[in-house]
């Protein structure tokens, strides 16, 4: 009977590859959050100019974005000339902020010889000529006052009366409403804020625009303040517990125990900080075989322990999420640190050597990558219009497909 049990005993190593004497080995990951910024993921944050990660300190404030730009589907701006005057109104639920900036996107080749005016609840100013040989931008910006601004509607009036031609007026782009849907916008309230006046700003008349005045559109008018977004999220790049932050190759197999982590941040009035972790059994952070994030404290500064019973896996990561309800104020993530402690069986890879390791730090978009509807009906115009199929017909490799 022992010799069977020794038999299965054996077998079952042998199989499974576990040595029966294993030793305990720890590894540890630790790192400023300027690393994990640059080489892991992140949602509207930025550097500190004192160290660490804080949120983003410009707020932008639009509704034009989705349909914003060139369009083949008619008309996409508006010149203000003479009596033809535009009016933008954008929500602020609160106007706290160090400086205000008025932002406009202008149609290049025709931006006025005249000063173009303009007004903030009220409150005038101008922005000057502007030379399109000697500016390529397609759009500029202007401080004003951050006092002029009021919590709820800001009512922004544009003209330009020494125009007495179109051609001398300011180009200003449209954000048509039928291009809202492939700009990943909802098109149901467009030219609901937008406005536009032909007898020098006596009465008003609400989008549509155009020749027909029956494209529903907005203006391309926006506000941008100084002052730190309401949330944004850091997380940090797959963490491989086997191995930590060293510089290994060929790591040994080990099972994970156990875990320490440490996270660092600042935490003024009006700020907080929450800390997550997820656990997955893949390199790749975008495989299925992660679990989700869960929450692990929040805070100035945590220290937790966890356990295998905890965590499943061999790869971790960390996320942190910023919130502030003050926007001029900010948290800010100061480091994280993983202490793992594990079992490694005693054979060693004796027969392995490491002649050459090329392994580049992935480099990971902050914005997720979206495809293009395939089966736009616009497509199917096009493949039609110019014979697509018949051009590509008898085509035997796909290579040969493009470059037909």
């Amino acid at each position: 009977m022992r010799w069977m049990t020794f038999i299965c005993i054996a077998a079952f190593i042998l199989i499974c590859g576990v040595d029966v004497y294993a030793e305990p080995v720890s590894t540890s990951w630790s790192v400023n959050s300027e690393t994990i910024y640059d080489t892991g993921f992140m949602h509207m944050l930025m550097k500190h100019p004192d160290g660490g990660v804080c949120l983003f300190n410009m707020d932008l404030t639009e509704n034009d974005s989705p349909g914003g730009g060139y369009s083949e589907k008619g008309v996409f701006n508006d010149i203000i000339w003479g009596d033809n005057h535009a009016r933008k109104i954008l929500t602020l639920e609160d106007i706290r902020a160090k400086k205000a900036y008025l932002i406009i996107l202008f149609g290049r080749g025709r931006n006025g010889k005249h000063p173009l005016l303009f007004s903030v609840n009220g409150h005038k100013t101008q922005m000057e000529y502007w030379d399109p040989k000697t500016c390529s931008m397609g759009f500029r910006w202007i401080e004003f006052p951050a006092e002029w601004l009021k919590k709820g509607k800001n009512v922004i009036d544009l003209s330009c009366p020494e125009a007495k031609m179109e051609q001398d007026g300011w180009n200003i782009w449209l954000s048509r409403a039928d291009e809202f849907e492939h700009g990943g916008g909802d098109p149901a309230d467009v030219g609901e804020t937008s406005f536009k006046s032909t007898d020098g700003g006596n009465s008003w008349k609400k989008s549509p625009f155009g020749p027909d005045e029956k494209t529903r559109a907005e203006y391309t008018i926006r506000i941008s303040l100084d002052r730190y977004v309401q949330t944004g999220w850091l997380a940090s790049p797959v963490i491989d517990l086997w191995k930590g932050d060293s510089d290994e190759f060929i790591v040994p197999i080990r099972v994970f125990k156990k875990m320490n982590i440490r996270l660092e941040s600042d935490v003024p009035n009006g700020t907080s900080v929450e800390y997550f972790l997820r656990a997955g059994t893949s390199p790749d952070p975008f495989s299925s075989e992660w679990e989700p994030y869960t929450s692990i404290g929040s805070g100035a500064s945590i220290e937790i322990e966890l356990t295998d019973r905890q965590v499943k896996g061999r790869f971790v990561q960390l996320k942190a999420e910023l919130f502030t309800t003050n926007p001029l104020k900010s948290s800010i993530l100061k480091s994280a640190a993983i202490t793992a402690e594990l079992l490694q069986g005693n054979k060693a890879h004796t027969s392995l050597k490491t002649t050459r390791a090329t392994n580049p730090v992935i480099g990971y978009p902050s914005v997720q990558w979206e495809w293009e509807k395939w089966d736009r009906p616009e497509f199917q115009e096009l493949k039609k219009r110019e014979n697509l199929d018949g051009i590509i017909a008898g085509s035997k490799t796909q290579f040969e497909t493009m470059i037909r």
